[in-house]
């Protein structure tokens, strides 16, 4: 299991992973006041460097890290986690929670399933929103750090011998996670949905400015040789354990990049990496900034490439 800092409540009791205080889940070890205090400690940002009761100290660092992680001892794995990064979605995560929850209700009946909901800064409530709805874990970070983060911690808090993520939104109906957990549990490494796959449909046509913009993305990927050949920003994707934890580790981009990153050093790795056709719904709610995210995305592919260029990068030997 993936280990960071940050402060995760759940409906159970508390537990810690390396650079991690204040977890909250079903099934784990049951707090300790000495060391915890009276009430669930939560990660209030990268900069919140204030000593816990019995000594202990959050870790400030970069909550992508590049430590390895582990499951407390006495937590249970489940088989199949479902991380869902969240920005100011008080709004549908409890809707989002409950579809997720019914869609998986057959994987959580045949070796467990839990949903790791991720709050990325949020200042309206999304994460208590999330508690609400019954999320099985939820993280709470103390400010904006963008998906990339999110996922990356949702990855060090969730069990799950498969990992997946999808967005808030649920542009992609939640029953398709179910693929992604069925191929991976046939053997590949990462399963990524495909909007561009022949027997992919899309229930509602993108804005002629969002189709633009993943035309040009696709084009700098092309040119900077980032996985050119395929859909880097379908936000349906799913990993075996120890894929996530590789990847986490090797990962270093906050946002959106994120996706193109970890794709891309799938392949560098030489993962098996597999496409599913998938059925997505283009929203216009998404908290998406077509204009401003995808500058910013061109920007870090270009970060991307130039950190290859200097060897930052773990390559397939190990180097």
């Amino acid at each position: 299991m993936l280990g960071g800092p940050g402060g995760i409540s759940g409906s159970g009791a508390d537990f810690v992973l390396p650079q991690l205080v204040g977890v909250g889940r079903a099934g784990a070890l049951p707090r300790d006041p000495q060391l915890h205090g009276g009430g669930a400690d939560r990660y209030r940002g990268p900069h919140d460097l204030r000593p816990q009761p019995g000594g202990v100290v959050r870790d400030g660092g970069h909550l992508g890290g590049t430590g390895g992680g582990r499951v407390a001892p006495g937590a249970t794995a489940v088989r199949f986690s479902v991380i869902v990064p969240a920005y100011r979605e008080a709004g549908r995560i409890g809707d989002t929670v409950a579809a997720l929850r019914t869609a998986l209700a057959g994987v959580k009946a045949d070796g467990g399933a839990e949903i790791v909901v991720v709050d990325d800064g949020s200042d309206d409530g999304t994460a208590d929103a999330a508690r609400a709805a019954d999320a099985d874990v939820v993280v709470e970070l103390g400010v904006n750090r963008g998906k990339g983060e999110a996922v990356r911690v949702g990855m060090r808090a969730a069990s799950g011998q498969v990992v997946a993520f999808t967005d808030a939104d649920l542009a992609y109906a939640p029953n398709q996670l179910v693929a992604l957990l069925e191929e991976v549990e046939r053997g590949a490494d990462v399963v990524v949905g495909d909007r561009r796959h022949p027997h992919s449909v899309a229930v509602t046509d993108p804005s002629w400015l969002r189709s633009a913009g993943s035309r040009t993305v696709a084009a700098v990927r092309w040119l900077l040789r980032l996985s050119p050949g395929r859909d880097t920003q379908c936000g349906l994707k799913g990993f075996s354990r120890e894929a996530a934890l590789s990847l986490a580790g090797a990962s270093v981009m906050d946002r959106f990049s994120m996706d193109v990153e970890i794709l891309w050093l799938s392949d560098r790795l030489g993962l098996d990496v597999r496409e599913l056709p998938v059925e997505v719904v283009n929203r216009q709610s998404s908290s998406v900034r077509v204009v401003s995210d995808g500058w910013e995305l061109v920007l870090d592919m270009c970060r991307i490439r130039t950190r290859a260029l200097l060897g930052r990068y773990p390559n397939k030997s190990g180097g």
